[in-house]
């Protein structure tokens, strides 16, 4: 009976000593997030796709407007120029990767 306990006991501390030693290094050890290059591109890419549909959407509201239309028209034709040019960004994206 003593002999289980000490045994225990010693696994006990052991496994406690390992847990702190293998804390103590991954708190002195440096996390590092490396962005792999094609990661990058596809989130510059992205963010061009909506630029140029903000622009599209700018240019349909102004075209609309300056044609007769009243402001929630307008509004409506930039909202849908802005979701068909984003669309097919997004889908000449989907098939370049």
């Amino acid at each position: 009976m003593t002999t289980f306990m000490i045994t225990a006991t010693a696994t006990a501390t052991a496994t406690a000593t390992a847990t702190a030693t293998a804390t103590a290094t991954a708190m002195t050890t440096p996390m590092t997030t490396t962005w792999q290059t094609a990661d990058t591109l596809l989130a510059m890419a992205v963010v061009i796709a909506l630029l140029i549909s903000l622009l599209a959407a700018v240019v349909a509201g102004v075209l609309a407007r300056s044609d007769g239309a009243t402001l929630p028209a307008a509004a409506s034709r930039a909202g849908a120029a802005f979701a068909a040019t984003l669309a097919l960004a997004t889908g000449l994206l989907a098939l370049l990767r």
